[in-house]
Formats: C-alpha cells, sequence, structure tokens
C-alpha cells in the first residue's frame, strides 16, 4: 500500500512545478498607482493581445516607482527600484522576502517619467533630449530622443521603437501636459481657442503600458497641428502604422517631425506647415517616408505643395503624400519592404 501514497506524492510534486510561474495580465490588473515594471533592463510588455504575461519560477522583475519622493509602500524602503522574484504566482521582494500578488503592488504615487539633457547636439546647433524614467541616481531608461530648440521652443523631430508585441492598450489616467525646458512661458494658455492641437509627435497609442503613455505628454513631444489634421488624416497615419506593423511582426524605429516654418502661435510656438514620419525596419534597415500637410481645408496649401516638391530630400526613403485616401493596404505594403 506504500507504493500508490508514493506515486501520489510525485504526482503532487509535479503539480507542484507545473505552477510554479507568475501569470498576470497588464491590462487588467494593474491602476495608476501600480510600478512600472521592468524586465531586462526595459518595460514589460505582453506576451499576447489580452496584454498577458506569464514569468517562470524564479524570474526576477524591478519594480519601478519613479518620480519625486515616490516609492514602493509595501517594501519598507524609501527605494525607488525594488526587484521582486516569481514563485508560484507570486512575487517575493527581496527588502523584505514577503509574497505579494502582482495587483497587490502599489506605489505613493503614480510613478512619473522625466525628461534629461543628453550633452549633445542635434541638427547642429539645438539640444539632444530623452523622455523616460529614471531608475536610480545613475540610470535612465530613455524611451523617446528628441531635438529641441530652447531659443524657438520648438521640438524638430522625435524617436522611439515601436515593438510589435504591443498588442493592446493598458489604460492610463488623464495627464495633463508638462512644461520641462519650457520655462515660464504659458504654453496651455497660448494653444486655448488657438485653433490648433498639441499634436502628439510620438503617438501615446505607440506605447502600451500607462506610465509610457503618460510619459507622451510633455509639450517637447507636441507641435501645433490643425484639429482636422491632427484628428482625421494624421490619426489615420498612426493608425495603420501601427496595425501593419503588428501585421509584419516587425520592430521599428519611428522618426517623427516637421518642417518649413508658417508662423506662430501668438507670436511663441511656431507652427511648422509639413509633418513627416519616416519607418525603419530594425532588422532590414529599410524605410519608408510618410509627409502631410498641417492644413486639410485649404486648397492653397495643396497647391504650395506641388511647388515645394524639391523640398524633400528623397534619399532616406520613398515618399508617399499622405491624404485620406492612404489604405490599410498601402501601409502593409511599404512596411513590408
Amino acid at each position: 500500500m506504500k507504493f500508490p501514497v508514493a506515486v501520489l506524492c510525485c504526482f503532487s510534486l509535479l503539480a507542484g512545478f507545473a505552477t510554479a510561474k507568475c501569470m498576470f495580465s497588464l491590462s487588467t490588473d494593474l491602476i495608476s498607482k501600480n510600478p512600472i515594471i521592468l524586465l531586462n533592463g526595459d518595460v514589460l510588455s505582453p506576451d499576447n493581445q489580452d496584454g498577458n504575461v506569464t514569468l517562470t519560477d524564479g524570474q526576477r522583475i524591478q519594480l519601478l516607482c519613479s518620480g519625486p519622493r515616490n516609492y514602493l509602500i509595501m517594501s519598507r524602503t524609501s527605494e525607488q527600484d525594488v526587484e521582486a522574484t516569481c514563485f508560484n504566482d507570486r512575487f517575493t521582494l527581496i527588502t523584505n522576502g514577503t509574497r505579494y500578488h502582482m495587483q497587490d503592488f502599489r506605489c505613493k504615487f503614480i510613478p512619473q517619467a522625466d525628461v534629461r539633457d543628453v550633452g549633445e547636439r542635434c541638427n547642429d546647433h539645438y539640444k539632444k533630449l530623452q523622455i523616460g524614467f529614471r531608475v536610480d541616481p545613475y540610470r535612465f531608461l530613455p524611451k523617446i530622443d528628441l531635438c529641441f530648440d530652447p531659443n524657438r521652443l520648438m521640438t524638430y523631430w522625435t524617436r522611439h521603437v515601436f515593438h510589435t508585441c504591443e498588442f493592446s492598450c493598458q489604460l492610463a489616467t488623464s495627464t495633463p501636459f508638462k512644461k520641462d525646458f519650457f520655462n515660464d512661458t504659458d504654453v496651455d494658455g497660448i494653444y486655448k481657442n488657438s485653433g490648433y492641437d498639441r499634436g502628439h509627435l510620438s503617438p501615446k497609442c505607440d506605447f502600451f503600458s500607462g506610465a509610457e503613455k503618460r510619459m507622451t505628454f510633455f509639450y517637447l513631444n507636441t507641435s501645433p497641428q490643425v484639429v482636422n489634421f491632427n484628428e482625421k488624416n494624421w490619426r489615420v497615419l498612426e493608425s495603420v502604422i501601427r496595425t501593419a506593423a503588428k501585421g509584419a511582426k516587425k520592430k521599428l524605429y519611428v522618426y517623427t517631425g516637421s518642417t518649413k516654418f508658417v508662423g506662430y502661435l501668438k507670436n511663441t510656438i511656431p507652427v511648422q506647415l509639413y509633418f513627416w514620419k519616416v519607418i525603419i525596419d530594425k532588422s532590414s534597415g529599410k524605410g519608408v517616408a510618410f509627409f502631410g500637410v498641417n492644413n486639410v481645408d485649404s486648397d492653397e496649401f495643396f497647391e504650395e505643395l506641388h511647388d515645394d516638391e524639391g523640398y524633400f530630400q528623397q534619399d532616406v526613403a520613398t515618399p508617399h503624400c499622405m491624404n485620406e485616401t492612404l489604405t490599410m493596404l498601402q501601409a502593409f505594403l511599404v512596411i513590408e519592404l
């Protein structure tokens, strides 16, 4: 009678090993005060379209509560960055040995992004900055690179990486725009009733986590866009690029910027006539460029676009004029180069 008991014990042990993993959803298990989850030095992305994540027994993650005076409440320390180890559907904090479910983790405040001056020049004269997350006093996790002119209060271009694993959108709380590097300029007041939107250069939906979405709400990551252009043509372009990239399963470098000055918002914020986006496939180095006119209601701007055909450099990628006839098929064709 001892043999069946031994067999049952073995099955019990095997079942324990089979469940020795941690499963949670980045879409539903996290709220705004949950920490940013880092795996292998970068923000954790989901494994599938439902936003689910599965980690193996013994796998380690970092829980980051970035921002001033922020910390992980249950860590019993004031550290912003705390390590945790997965074991049997829970995580053990290295600071106190206590085990928690992922949804139990809370920061004191909502994790915040930051901006750092890289100390380099871009476009010959301007500041190269990065938007991202400060992990500790010595480590910064950059997510958006940009080129900023502090005298004209203008960002010439941004660059970010689009990962094909970003299947869905983790919800983010409503976020006001931050004014880093704009000093005392009343940017909110300048945009109010101006007829222009605060057009994102690196769009929030190119990122998955709520923390990364909130990260895009810096005025450094904006340029004035006519409302119809921002909410129609430009939004369509961003959407089809995301869909095409996911379908092609490609990791992309996305550059976005504007060019050709046409005036100021209240004599302060420059307005550009053209917006452009260059998409580069990381694996092959091939790419495609799109450009749009920052006014979809006036024929004179399209006439000017025709006159400016020689204005654009064509040695980087094939240019595609973006308009309302842009289709999903076109996006797939150009990204699947």
